[in-house]
C-alpha cells in the first residue's frame, strides 16, 4: 500500500541460481513493491553480502523514500546486525518469512 507517497512493504529476495553456460554460481537480489509488484531495483553478483544489501536498498529509498515494512527471507544478508540496525535507524520495520516458506517472499 502506498501511504502519502511511501510505500509500506517492499519485498526484498535474494536467489540463488546457477548459469548454465559458465557454471558459476550467482546471487540475484530483487526489490519489490508489494502493492504495484513493480521491480524497484534487481542486483545480481558472485557475493551479495550485508553491505550489498544496505548499498542496493539505499539506491532505491533516494527515490522512494523508507517503506514501513521490508519483507525479506531470513538469509545471512538481510539478518545480519548491521542490517537490521540500519532498518531500525530508518524506521523500516522487518517482517521475516518463515523458514522453507519462499512463496511467502512475494
Amino acid at each position: 500500500m502506498v501511504d502519502g507517497g511511501h510505500h509500506q512493504v517492499v519485498f526484498a529476495r535474494c536467489n540463488t541460481y546457477q548459469l548454465a553456460i559458465t557454471y558459476d554460481l550467482e546471487f540475484r537480489m530483487t526489490l519489490i513493491d508489494e502493492l504495484t509488484r513493480e521491480c524497484l531495483a534487481i542486483r545480481v553478483a558472485r557475493r551479495i553480502n550485508s553491505f550489498g544489501v544496505i548499498e542496493t536498498m539505499a539506491d532505491v529509498m533516494l527515490t522512494r523514500g523508507v517503506p514501513e515494512h521490508i519483507r525479506s527471507d531470513n538469509g545471512a544478508e538481510m539478518t545480519a546486525k548491521i542490517v537490521r540496525n540500519w532498518f531500525a535507524k530508518l524506521g523500516a520495520k522487518t517482517l521475516y518469512i518463515a523458514p522453507g516458506t519462499p512463496w511467502e517472499n512475494g
